[in-house]
């Protein structure tokens, strides 16, 4: 499969049926968005992870009361930041600079 097939398949889960994600999954899913390019590489949004039933009930109203939100192991929840800070800014280049010494010390060692 070439690369635009890849991209034009899409697949809308109607109901979550399978076992529950892995931690492996999940930590993969969150670096490979860590990883997604975005405007000048500040990622100005937070994924906040949500696996609490009780808190997943809270969210299916809202949600139109689609049951794969109830049935789900985790929700993924996308914020946007409202505006760049300084400290937005300052926070992403420590991260940065600490996965870039984390990086280079599993090729050197």
């Amino acid at each position: 499969m070439d690369l635009l097939e890849k991209l034009n398949w899409r697949y809308a889960t109607k109901r979550m049926t399978g076992p529950k994600l892995s931690r492996e999954k999940l930590e993969r899913i969150l670096e490979s968005l860590r990883l997604t390019p975005s405007s000048f590489g500040l990622q100005p949004y937070k994924i906040l992870v949500i696996e609490d039933e009780d808190l997943k009930s809270r969210i299916l109203p809202i949600a139109f009361n689609q049951p794969q939100i109830a049935e789900s192991s985790h929700i993924l929840v996308f914020t946007a930041w409202d505006k760049v800070t300084e400290d937005n800014i300052r926070e992403h280049i420590q991260l940065s600079e600490k996965v870039k010494l984390n990086s280079m010390y599993y090729v050197f060692f």
